[in-house]
């Protein structure tokens, strides 16, 4: 037989298991807050005797048994969505709004420093304001801010 070959790697998985119960817990528990809402909002919409999932995507693939009309399929669908869900996707545009949301939150407390420094100086004459920039002109700061170490990337690739 060829159990003996996996042998090892069964007995390292049983060994991680009792270290990875806080993270696996964490993620119960917030399957069953996302089931438990599911179940409120979607519950009883998705069946096979809905005419308006007939011809549809949905109806055609056999998707029909992932559904929110009871617990158990809740957990399921949940299940389906978080082994087999499209996440690299997702991930890169809620990385592209992270990174957006924290260069401008950079560009502001910049501003703000260059105001406080500007105020110590004595130069209030050449005082900016936050509030004084055009929505044109913060989109062309944060745009350079975010794309700045790319460009000083490909200005060293080039000789």
């Amino acid at each position: 037989m060829h159990v003996q070959r996996y042998r090892a790697f069964v007995a390292a998985f049983l060994n991680l298991i009792p270290s990875l119960m806080p993270y696996l817990g964490t993620i119960f528990c917030i399957l069953r807050i996302y089931c438990s809402l599911g179940l409120q909002i979607f519950g009883g919409i998705v069946n096979s005797g809905n005419s308006d999932l007939q011809g549809t995507d949905l109806a055609d693939n056999d998707y029909l048994l992932f559904n929110f009309n009871d617990y158990p399929n809740g957990m399921v669908t949940l299940f389906n969505l978080l082994v087999m869900g499209t996440w690299q996707a997702w991930m890169q545009v809620v990385a592209f709004v992270l990174e957006a949301f924290f260069a401008e939150m950079e560009l502001k407390m910049t501003d703000k420093s260059d105001e406080e420094g500007k105020k110590a100086q004595g130069r209030k004459d050449r005082l900016r304001l936050v509030g004084s920039k055009t929505q044109s002109q913060r989109v062309d700061a944060l745009s350079h801010h975010m794309l700045s170490g790319e460009l000083q990337q490909t200005q060293c690739s080039n000789p």
